[in-house]
């Protein structure tokens, strides 16, 4: 899901929501998690952040 700053309590609710119906392995990408991604993993519930141009990463993190 793409983060950034002006819709983080959105996002939140909406990856709490997907964890909590699907069990889906939930990654943030965009402004937010490149520039803060400390924060991102230490008060949203994903397993992961991308950092970065994600269009690469996440064709990795899918194949694996």
């Amino acid at each position: 899901m793409t983060l950034l700053e002006d819709n983080y309590h959105l996002a939140r609710t909406l990856m709490e929501g997907i964890r909590r119906t699907t069990g889906a392995y939930v990654v943030a990408g965009g402004i937010m998690p490149t520039l803060a991604p400390e924060i991102v993993l230490r008060t949203l519930d994903v397993d992961g952040v991308i950092v970065g141009e994600a269009e690469t990463a996440l064709i990795a993190l899918a194949d694996r």
